[in-house]
């Protein structure tokens, strides 16, 4: 197994055998700090593209102001990812990452689904990485 760690106030970022896991840690995430994530995800990355674990760790998407939530579903927010996993347990989270979705599916161009089990989205998120 392979591991890369990198962590902020908000997120903790990890690459393990070829797939990029975001943890939030706390909000709220403001669109100042989306930025601010996003661009220090795709430096963690350097130019390279992965499938994509988001785990909410309890914070959530509703951890996300609605300006943040915007910048991520758009443009240079989506950058680097090949397919893109959210795991989480809330029922209510579940809702929100689903509505989301819907809206920026639009433009997204890569698969994306809702788990609440992270082994199966792993599991998932696996057909996506580059094989060697």
């Amino acid at each position: 197994m392979t591991e890369i760690f990198f962590n902020t106030d908000f997120i903790n970022l990890s690459i393990q055998d070829g797939i990029l896991i975001v943890i939030y840690k706390k909000g709220p995430i403001t669109l100042d700090i989306a930025k601010e994530l996003v661009e220090v995800r795709l430096d963690f990355c350097k130019g390279k593209s992965y499938p994509f674990l988001v785990c909410d760790e309890g914070i959530g998407i509703n951890g996300m102001d609605r300006e943040a939530r915007e910048f991520m579903g758009h443009g240079k927010s989506k950058e680097g990812i090949v397919a893109a996993a959210f795991q989480t347990n809330s029922a209510f989270n579940k809702y929100i990452i689903n509505f989301f979705l819907k809206i920026s599916n639009k433009t997204t161009h890569f698969p994306t689904k809702i788990f609440s089990n992270k082994k199966l989205a792993i599991n998932w998120l696996e057909n996506f990485v580059e094989k060697k």
